[in-house]
């Protein structure tokens, strides 16, 4: 029951296509990528692109929790993050997967001391839908 933005910005700063939807409320931030490969720029594998995020989380001295989840019968990756930043501490979980030649890096964030925004959380663990397009 989320409102979702699109970003206007259509290029990663190293050169892929990508969208970009959002959503911001007092309880939660849900980001939405969808990149694509570029020109005689391979998409980064799953791992890859995952093991970014844990390198950066690793440098605030986060708990990270990986596991490998099934999306609608697509295979993910998943982790989960508690770090400090200013003061506060939040709760992470990002979603990691290839379909159709797009790769999809689906987060959730959350202040941990926020009942709403865990309960939230909680309600949609695991539910993204993936959905395959029909040609024709």
């Amino acid at each position: 029951p989320y409102e979702m933005g699109k970003s206007t910005k259509n290029m990663t700063d190293d050169g892929y296509p990508i969208d970009i939807y959002g959503s911001v409320t007092e309880h939660m931030v849900i980001e939405v990528e969808a990149l694509r490969a570029g020109e005689n720029k391979p998409l980064p594998t799953v791992d890859e692109f995952l093991n970014r995020s844990k390198s950066e989380f690793t440098k605030l001295g986060a708990t990270i929790k990986e596991e490998s989840v099934a999306l609608g019968g697509t295979s993910a990756k998943k982790i989960d993050v508690t770090y400090a930043t200013q003061g506060q501490t939040f709760r992470f979980s990002q979603y990691v997967f290839l379909d159709q030649g797009v790769l999809w890096n689906i987060i959730y964030q959350y202040p941990e001391k926020d009942q709403v925004g865990a309960d939230i959380s909680k309600e949609i663990q695991n539910k993204i839908q993936v959905t395959q397009q029909k040609e024709g």
